[in-house]
């Protein structure tokens, strides 16, 4: 189950892998041996996996509001352990007790939250549990329906699916459930963690329509 998951996540968005390894490396030029990581939609738990290789000193404390994927996570960790303390909660950032991270991560979630309030409130939970000076990897789907290059980035992605061998009756469902995201423009990504407290932001990854930056908590 967990090979399948991560597989689709391979075949879905162009340059995955890319983005996970960006945030190692630059995670690694900032943080020491030792650092406690907040994993902010943890998932079944590829982000903690690519972020422990060769780190075993930090620490990581995910979240995630899917108990299923946090028990594929577990499962994960329990059939092939790591040497890192992870600590797995079902439960939204915003009701997390735990804080004084030094970096959280944030990778392909905040796109599902709607831009009425309770994006902007997701990433202020975020910066208030870290600690000043520390990292926030965010990596999130953008649109603007307006826009001739979204167009063709939707077009590529598709390509890039059935490339990477996803059947053709998975593509069109996959593109039109995520068109109905509440994804927002660039410009309104960096207004929201500009709004919650973030400064230097700087785009690090782009993959067609999936973005990521780096912030740093303030």
């Amino acid at each position: 189950m967990i090979d399948e998951y991560s597989a689709r996540a391979r075949q879905s968005v162009a340059g995955r892998d890319a983005s996970l390894l960006i945030g190692r490396a630059l995670f690694e030029n900032t943080l020491g041996a030792h650092a406690k990581i907040l994993v902010v939609g943890a998932g079944w738990g590829d982000e903690i996996a690519a972020l422990a290789t060769a780190n075993p000193g930090w620490q990581f404390v995910g979240v995630d509001v899917s108990e299923d994927m946090l028990r594929l996570a577990r499962s994960r960790f329990a059939t092939a352990p790591l040497p890192n303390t992870i600590a797995l909660h079902h439960t939204d950032v915003r009701d997390l007790d735990d804080e004084n991270f030094d970096a959280a991560t944030c990778i392909l979630t905040l796109h599902f939250i709607a831009d009425d309030g309770a994006k902007l409130a997701m990433l202020q939970a975020i910066h208030q549990r870290l600690k000043p000076g520390g990292p926030f990897f965010v990596v999130d789907g953008i649109r603007d329906l307006d826009d001739a290059a979204f167009q063709e980035h939707v077009a590529a992605w598709k390509r890039h699916a059935l490339n990477n061998g996803m059947p053709g009756e998975m593509v069109e469902p996959m593109v039109a459930n995520t068109i109905t995201l509440p994804l927002v423009s660039e410009q309104r990504e960096v207004e929201l963690l500009h709004e919650a407290g973030f400064g230097k932001i700087r785009k690090v990854y782009q993959g067609l329509h999936v973005n990521g930056w780096l912030a740093v908590g303030t």
